[in-house]
């Protein structure tokens, strides 16, 4: 991995936990306009590391460009915009730029890969653990049906 590579990776571990580490009022409204509150609570109870992945995907999943530099997103950033419509740019392995234009801003959304690394540094152990189990069994499953 390239050192620029691994910098970034740091800055995007660094600023996740500053942004984070609190839960988002926005993100969590984006969850409420998404799913049921039956859903939420049963995501919450039975899913814990999906119900936190979800709020740190709309909270920390992207950065805002502002005078050419990353930062976190706002609280009313996050809430203005519908991060869910670029979905379909995002990128394995590197982040994309596209303008946003709710907020009138440049947006930087990180690569799953760097997503990732974001939500396990945020996870406590228990959901650390379930995520984990989760993705490894998705993994196998995938692996069973190329082979097949």
């Amino acid at each position: 991995m390239k050192l620029g590579n691994l910098f970034f990776i740091g800055l995007l571990l660094w600023m996740a936990v500053g942004t984070a580490s609190a839960q988002s009022p926005a993100a969590l409204a984006r969850l409420e306009q998404r799913y049921s509150a039956a859903q939420l609570a049963e995501m919450a109870q039975n899913a814990h590391y999906k119900y936190v992945g979800l709020q740190l995907f709309y909270a920390s999943s992207f950065w805002v460009v502002e005078n050419g530099a990353p930062r976190a997103a706002t609280e009313a950033e996050i809430a203005a915009m519908d991060l869910d419509q670029y979905n379909h740019l995002r990128q394995e392995e590197s982040a994309v730029h596209v303008p946003e234009t709710e907020i009138g801003k440049e947006i930087v959304l990180l690569s799953r890969a760097e997503f990732e690394a974001v939500v396990l540094a945020q996870y406590d152990a228990r959901d650390r653990a379930a995520y984990l189990a989760y993705k490894a069994q998705a993994t196998a499953m995938s692996t069973s049906k190329s082979t097949n």
